[in-house]
């Protein structure tokens, strides 16, 4: 089913959850799931606000009550191009003390600012409340929660939060990102109200992603979370149960699913894990560079196709050839699609004389070759198998100027005079 939807305050099931000023009775969503695509059309300006797969706003403005949204997923895209506060879970303007517990979201979440795989903006007690009355005020939460889609947006985007305010001690903590995001793999940081530091006032703990999903770490902030490999994120381990918590349903051969979500087949399948090659923290594939054979999960009968660059049978997925290349994982009638780039691994072995060297590596705009044998000619070759550059030399070495092409793995071959049949094979980074 696909939702388009015009207006403010968008939700798959519910468009604002609100609670009155002086209410002492708690709220709750519990159990809901949205299976269907939202699509928002902006009918007001420049830009909306709050959209999310299950509530677009939440609102408990209430000084003595709480809000809590728990065991609640979103299975479709949440698009919403020109909006703030977008969500998988919940868009934003989360006001007051709400806790968001073991939720999860599946879909890919779309906006321009203030971009979330469970909330766009938790926003917490309003300041002025708790720094001129001096009360104590109830606190909010997201714990526990789960993010697989693709989290896309300009500003403040992650994969659990976009961004997250809190006056008084609110927690962001026990979460698992698996999922990609233009911008930062949690939360992309800390608002803060008219230049007051408020880092202090939110407690972060226990916070992963799955760096072999995720290829991009650039955004990523130092303390509020940290990267795995996906066989140290997946089984039922001592250690993956120290890290997460009891807030989660454990088992061989998948993700951790949030307690309370563990017996939904869908949830099952998107549990489901790639396991790339991973060597050390240094030397490991994630899925923009797959330069490695790799196995799957197959637990609960997933099964797995592919297109015709990689052959999987059972649990082992051979490269046949480079390229960009969709994954399919299937079960029950359901399926999640993951992109992978691959290389195939015959050609990035690095053959030839030893005395061939190619640096810097990487590099950002020269490279240079050289040879004790006359080079006769290279070529630069990316990780489609397309012949990029082709230069004829005809000495012992060669300046090549690489800064026009776009980052990423490459393959230089370099025929010799005594290799006039054949090349040296050489791969080096463009960054």
């Amino acid at each position: 089913m696909r939702k388009l939807i015009y207006g403010e305050d968008t939700g798959g099931i519910c468009a604002r959850f609100c609670h009155e000023h002086f209410s002492y009775t708690d709220s709750n969503i519990i159990g809901c799931t949205n299976y269907g695509n939202i699509s928002y059309v902006n009918s007001y300006g420049d830009f909306s606000m709050n959209v999310g797969g299950i509530i677009g706003k939440c609102d408990i403005d209430a000084r003595y009550a709480k809000g809590k949204i728990k065991n609640c997923q979103n299975f479709g895209t949440v698009q919403a191009d020109s909006s703030i506060y977008v969500g998988g879970i919940v868009g934003g303007e989360i006001i007051g003390p709400v806790s968001i517990e073991n939720c999860a979201n599946y879909g890919d979440v779309i906006g321009k600012y203030n971009v979330g795989g469970i909330a766009g903006e938790y926003w917490g007690n309003d300041p002025l409340w708790v720094i001129n009355e001096g009360y104590t005020y109830p606190t909010g939460r997201i714990v526990n929660c789960y993010n697989f889609g693709h989290i896309q947006g300009e500003t403040a985007v992650g994969g659990i939060a976009g961004s997250f305010a809190s006056y008084c001690g609110d927690t962001l903590a026990h979460c698992l990102n698996i999922g990609k995001v233009d911008g930062s793999a949690i939360c992309s940081g800390n608002f803060d109200y008219e230049g007051w530091d408020l880092g202090d006032s939110i407690y972060y703990d226990s916070n992963y992603y799955d760096a072999q999903m995720l290829a991009d770490t650039s955004a990523n902030e130092e303390g509020m979370y940290e990267w795995k490999f996906t066989s140290q994120l997946t089984g039922d381990t001592p250690e993956l149960r120290a890290m997460l918590g009891d807030g989660w349903s454990y088992a061989e051969g998948r993700y951790p699913i949030p307690l309370g979500l563990e017996n939904d087949s869908l949830a099952m399948l998107f549990a489901t894990p790639i396991y790339l090659y991973a060597e050390s923290e240094e030397e490991y594939d994630d899925v923009d560079l797959v330069q490695h054979h790799f196995t799957v999960g197959t637990e609960n009968s997933v099964s797995w196709a592919s297109g015709s660059r990689l052959s999987i049978v059972g649990e082992n997925a051979t490269i046949l050839a480079s390229g960009s290349e969709n994954i399919t994982a299937s079960l029950a009638g359901y399926s999640f699609t993951r992109n992978l780039n691959l290389i195939n691994p015959v050609i990035v072995e690095e053959q030839g004389f030893d005395d061939v060297k190619v640096f810097p590596n990487p590099t950002s705009d020269i490279l240079n070759i050289t040879s004790s044998e006359t080079i006769l000619e290279i070529e630069i070759v990316n990780v489609m198998g397309q012949v990029v550059r082709r230069i004829e030399v005809n000495a012992d070495n060669a300046v090549c100027d690489v800064e026009d092409l776009r980052s990423g793995v490459y393959v230089v071959r370099i025929r010799t005079l005594r290799q006039a049949q054949g090349a040296a094979l050489r791969k080096f980074v463009k960054e």
